[in-house]
């Protein structure tokens, strides 16, 4: 085979498969949109948004991974026929599959058409098969229903679910709103966006639960343990309860507990954790046990969890508490060099407050200190650059300890005028760490 017809077999298969989920998902819309809900949002592929257009009030994303699949969110606004409706919506979108791969397969022959063409129509007759049968399997991958999952799901609701549902469709909305603003990176805006869900019903704990998240992206962790303990409390007696909104409670929770690092309440961030990764395996919720995990004793296999969970942190704070939540892991297995690694990294994340961080910063600089006069007694001479980063560290250690009531911006203030970069955090000396434990005495702190 050449490479120009294997191109052209690539290139007919991801088309196919980009084509199919289009189709899959349109299908749903205008099935959503014919049987008057409310169509909110149509995402073609998974991930962070790279394309968002609106149209009316439904949002169109298209997302990193384009070949990851797809959803629509819509909204039932009325009880009349709502059953049938909703089986109509859930099934168009096997049922558009199916008709445009007829459609186009009774308009092309293959035995004249090009070879992408033919290739084309192969690849989406297979794909056409195996994702009818596989959206129409009742199953949960990754703790989200398939279509045939929520078709059963739907049958087995009882009158009295059903009222609840259209009942608190206005709240619906706009918690479809907030879930927008979190995929947009509009976090600010969430906590507000909640507030008048919460002022209508406190109780409310899909509310309590997206409000606690807008707490966590502002750094807020201890109201958000409230809001989240809150949201769990009132879950427990609704008739909506299920494991799987169990579980995302539980990981909000254990979470908040996990960056507080509150002793006392990290066997239960665990226990929450562990039964939350239990039901959704997926990085995000890894990171949350992971992060449990390197401050309950276990730092190899909590330090293996937060690297699964990296691809799944976008925003700055969450980077930066993963790379905080590294440093305690690598420093409690004794790797000082990926310790301080980490610790660059997350000093390096704009627009966050570093407070944590630099708490850490003792121990790393201590840890730093043994490991070289050990090395030293060895015989080992640093290299200028590993002098340089040992400075670097010792330094954060000592702006720590020496100057505990300094503000984050006058700390950095003082790391600029002792001749630090920023950019990289390695271009210090033992002259500017002279220069750095000079300014902070000056600054009225005292050794």
């Amino acid at each position: 085979m050449t490479m120009a017809g294997f191109a052209v077999i690539c290139l007919s298969i991801a088309t196919a498969i980009v084509f199919s989920t289009v189709v899959h998902e349109l299908g749903h819309a205008i099935a959503a949109v014919l049987v008057r809900h409310r169509l909110r949002e149509i995402s073609i592929g998974t991930g962070k948004p790279v394309l968002v257009t609106k149209v009316g009030s439904c949002r169109i994303y298209v997302r990193r991974s384009i070949f990851g699949g797809g959803h629509i969110v819509h909204i039932a606004q009325h009880r009349a026929l709502y059953r049938l409706k909703s089986f109509v919506v859930l099934i168009a979108g096997v049922s558009a599959q199916v008709a445009a791969y007829l459609a186009l397969r009774s308009q092309i022959d293959p035995n004249v058409a090009s070879e992408f063409t033919a290739r084309f129509l192969s690849s989406l007759g297979f794909l056409t098969l195996v994702m009818v049968a596989s959206n129409l399997w009742p199953y949960r991958p990754d703790g989200l229903a398939t279509d045939g999952m929520q078709i059963v799901e739907l049958f087995r609701r009882s009158e009295r679910e059903i009222d609840e549902i259209v009942e608190h469709a206005d709240s619906a909305n706009l918690l479809v709103e907030v879930t927008q603003l979190t995929g947009e990176g509009r976090h600010d805006e969430i906590a507000e966006a909640v507030e008048p869900l919460l002022a209508a019903d406190p109780n409310n704990c899909e509310a309590l639960l997206q409000y606690a998240n807008g707490l966590i992206f502002q750094g807020r962790y201890a109201d958000a343990l409230v809001d989240a303990r809150r949201a769990r409390e009132s879950f427990e007696t609704s008739d909506f309860k299920t494991p799987e909104g169990t579980a995302l409670i539980d990981n909000t929770i254990a979470y908040c507990i996990a960056v507080l690092g509150d002793p006392a309440l990290l066997p239960e961030a665990r226990e929450r954790a562990e039964r939350a990764y239990g039901i959704f395996p997926n990085p995000a919720v890894a990171g949350t046990l992971g992060a449990v995990l390197v401050q309950t004793g276990e730092p190899t296999e909590g330090l293996r969890l937060v690297d699964l969970s990296r691809p799944a942190v976008e925003t700055p704070i969450d980077v930066h508490q993963t790379e905080r939540f590294a440093v305690i892991g690598y420093l409690a297995n004794r790797n000082v060099f990926q310790a301080r690694q980490a610790f660059q990294r997350g000093m390096r994340v704009p627009g966050v407050d570093t407070g944590q961080m630099q708490r850490l910063a003792p121990a790393l600089g201590a840890a730093e200190a043994a490991l070289w006069l050990r090395r030293f007694a060895e015989g080992v001479v640093p290299t200028r650059g590993e002098l340089a980063d040992m400075a670097t560290t010792i330094g954060f250690a000592l702006n720590a300890w020496l100057s505990p009531s300094l503000s984050n911006e006058r700390r950095w203030e003082l790391f600029d005028q002792a001749g630090g970069d920023r950019a990289t955090l390695s271009n210090s000396s033992l002259q500017s760490l002279a220069q750095l434990t000079k300014a902070l005495q000056d600054e009225g702190t005292r050794v």
